[in-house]
């Protein structure tokens, strides 16, 4: 990681950015993070999208704080509630209502 104070940086911002190659650059104002440029190259819009989405933020915020407190299941206790749920030799019915055939 690379640290550019505001007042030293004396080329254009694109400079910066295309000099990055799998780097971060933080810009910072009198010692103080003020940006961060991140290069976006080989980044999925998707998650790019989801990890600036607030209220994406808030849920992983929200399932951190069970977590820490124990309130979480394992990967085997999520398949034994869903295959608890469901008849062994029955295919899964979609949950919505039944459509009438005229």
């Amino acid at each position: 990681m690379r640290r550019v104070s505001l007042a030293q940086a004396s080329r254009p911002l694109a400079e910066y950015a295309a000099e990055l190659n799998g780097e971060i650059v933080v810009v910072t104002k009198g010692n103080q993070p003020l940006a961060v440029l991140v290069s976006l190259r080989n980044v999925d819009r998707w998650s790019w999208a989801l990890s600036s989405d607030p209220e994406f933020q808030k849920l992983i915020t929200r399932a951190r704080r069970e977590i820490a407190k124990g309130k979480s299941l394992s990967l085997a206790e999520v398949r034994a509630r869903a295959l608890r749920r469901r008849s062994p030799n029955k295919r899964p019915r979609p949950s919505g209502p039944r459509r009438r055939d005229a």
